[in-house]
């Protein structure tokens, strides 16, 4: 039975590469003061069509994968406990025989709470606790690690 796809108009805040940087790292206070330009979009819920997207034909794929939470408590349980649990899951998905959990972020604070913080900030480069993404981006340490062999 072919279920209906779900969309939802949104606006998503882009970075405009035209009139800035080619790379950025900003800190919080930074991501909430910068002007983005904002993009209205239709974004799919692919839980409504799952079955159209591969790894192999779209570079992602939806797995059903259920997690024991009580491995999420902080940090040091989520490399622990977490990362060994989601190694196992991308191997038995992707069929390799190697993989390795390097980084995690918890985004625990509401925009709200961000932003009264940035304006009570002394700096706007002091760091804010890692709240909701605003804006579109790429969460990867830079420079991000080619190879790892611990």
């Amino acid at each position: 039975m072919m279920t209906s796809r779900k969309t939802v108009s949104a606006v998503l805040n882009h970075y405009d590469p035209i009139n800035g940087p080619k790379y950025m790292n900003l800190s919080a206070a930074e991501v909430h003061s910068y002007k983005w330009t904002p993009v209205p979009v239709e974004i799919t819920d692919i839980r409504s069509c799952d079955e159209d997207f591969t790894l192999d034909k779209n570079g992602f794929q939806l797995v059903e994968h259920k997690v024991d939470l009580s491995a999420c408590a902080d940090d040091a349980s989520i490399r622990e406990k977490l990362y060994p649990q989601l190694e196992e899951m991308l191997k038995r998905v992707t069929g390799a025989t190697h993989a390795k959990a390097s980084a995690h972020m918890v985004r625990e604070s509401t925009i709200a709470d961000l932003k009264a913080r940035a304006e009570r900030a002394d700096s706007p480069l002091e760091v804010l606790p890692p709240g909701p993404a605003t804006n579109v981006h790429v969460d990867k340490p830079h420079p991000f690690p080619l190879h790892s062999h611990s």
